[in-house]
C-alpha cells in the first residue's frame, strides 16, 4: 500500500487482505487502525460498521474483477487461453493463501446484511455472465465443447473453481493447496477441451 493512497483505499485494501484470509468476523476494526496509523475512530469515520466496510469491499472487488476480465478479453483473442487464465488468476491467490473475497463474505451470508449479500449476488451473477460469454465464444469457434447451455455450464465452472478453493483451504500447506486446486480446475478445463479429430 502506498502513502498516496487515500485512508478509505488503504483500509479497503488492508480488510481485503484480512477477508481474503479469514473472513470478515476473523478481524476488528482495531485491527485495520493499528497498521495504518489510525484511531479506532478514524476507522468508523470512513465506514460506519462492519456492514458498511463490507459492502464497499464486495462492490470494490467485483469492479476490479470485471476490469481485469475486460483487460483479458482485449488482450486475448482465444476464448479457451481467457478461461484458462481466469481460473490460473485464482490459483495465483491460493498459492498465496488468500480465498475468493466474495466466496468469503458468502460463506457468512446468514450474518450479513441484504446491501452485502445483493454485492456478492451481483459479483457471482457478472462472473457467470462473463464465463457464459466467453463459453459461448469458445464453441463457436471450436476453442471449447461442452453439451447444455453456456449459462448452465458457466454456472457449474464457477462453483468448480470457487468449490477447488474451499477445498483447498483446508490443506495441510500451499504445495498441497496448490495441487488440490489444480487436480479439480484441470479437470474442469480438460472436460471443456473439444476431442481432437479423428484421421
Amino acid at each position: 500500500m502506498t502513502a498516496d493512497r487515500s485512508t478509505p483505499d488503504r483500509l479497503l485494501d488492508l480488510a481485503a487482505e484480512h477477508v481474503e484470509r479469514g473472513g470478515i468476523h476473523a478481524f476488528s476494526f482495531r485491527d485495520l487502525a493499528g497498521p495504518l496509523g489510525l484511531t479506532h475512530a478514524a476507522v468508523h469515520y470512513h465506514f460506519r460498521s462492519k456492514a458498511d466496510l463490507a459492502q464497499a469491499l464486495a462492490s470494490q472487488y467485483r469492479r476490479r474483477l470485471l476490469g481485469e476480465l475486460a483487460a483479458l478479453d482485449d488482450r486475448e483473442s482465444d476464448p479457451a487461453t481467457r478461461l484458462r487464465a481466469f481460473v490460473a488468476a485464482y490459483g495465483e491467490g491460493v498459492r498465496a493463501g488468500r480465498f475468493c473475497l466474495c466466496g468469503m463474505l458468502a460463506s457468512d451470508a446468514s450474518s450479513l446484511p441484504e446491501g452485502v449479500r445483493a454485492e456478492v449476488e451481483a459479483f457471482f451473477e457478472s462472473v457467470e455472465g462473463w464465463l457464459a460469454d466467453t463459453l459461448c465464444l469458445g464453441r463457436r469457434a471450436g476453442a471449447l465443447a461442452f453439451d447444455g447451455e453456456p449459462a448452465d455450464v458457466a454456472a457449474l465452472a464457477l462453483a468448480a473453481v470457487e468449490g477447488a478453493m474451499l477445498t483447498a483451504w483446508s490443506a495441510p500447506d500451499a504445495d498441497h493447496a496448490d495441487l488440490r486446486y489444480r487436480r479439480a480446475t484441470d479437470a474442469l478445463l480438460s472436460s471443456l477441451t473439444p476431442c481432437p479429430s479423428l484421421p
